[in-house]
């Protein structure tokens, strides 16, 4: 470390502009610009496809960056560009009414700087050698739902039936009328949702 760093204790030595803080950060700098790239996943209560927009600022200098909110694990990602290898990028996440981050990787977990700022949607990294991705991943309004199962004539009590709805599924058992048995709430996106019941013999 001290032949990149220097000495500590005296300050001397190591070499200028130095910019060594991991090993996707080699010293001196290459001259091949590390790439940064933002991803977007589209938690629960978000509709894929929805736009976001990020704003990446270094050395005193800003660009904007739109990415669609993508499917996880990996969401849709967008290449912000080309920067020095070891300078220092912040990015933040524009607002929206009722959505919520809840999650920000960045990898290599090494080019992260101090903590994540998920409330102000904000991060800091630093750039390395090849790509630097930094992903967001939100979570819009949500509400639960409670299915119930009522065993008709010809069902016996306790019989299990499956259902799906929002992409989840819930097995519940058949209960008395008039309020039969209710399963355990599911937390889904605010909105419509079909709940299917699977057919049985």
């Amino acid at each position: 470390a001290r032949a990149h760093l220097g000495d500590p204790t005296t300050g001397q030595g190591g070499h200028a502009g130095d910019f060594r803080v991991s090993d996707n950060t080699p010293c001196p700098p290459p001259s091949t610009p590390g790439q940064v790239q933002v991803c977007k996943v589209a938690g629960l209560g978000v509709t894929a496809g929805t736009n976001f927009t990020f704003t990446l600022t270094a050395n005193g200098e800003s660009k904007s960056v739109v990415v669609a909110a993508g499917a996880g694990p990996n969401g849709t990602c967008v290449n912000a560009g080309g920067f020095c290898v070891g300078t220092t990028v912040d990015l933040h996440e524009t607002a929206q009414t009722g959505v919520n981050t809840t999650a920000i990787v960045v990898s290599p977990a090494g080019a992260q700087q101090g903590t994540s700022d998920l409330a102000g949607g904000n991060a800091s990294i630093i750039v390395g050698t090849g790509m630097t991705s930094v992903t967001y991943t939100n979570q819009g309004p949500t509400g639960t739902l409670v299915i119930c199962k009522v065993g008709g004539t010809g069902v016996t009590a306790g019989t299990n039936f499956t259902f799906t709805a929002g992409g989840r599924s819930a097995t519940v058992a058949a209960g008395a009328a008039a309020n039969g048995t209710c399963g355990t709430a599911l937390t889904l996106g605010a909105g419509a949702v079909t709940v299917t019941e699977v057919a049985s013999a």
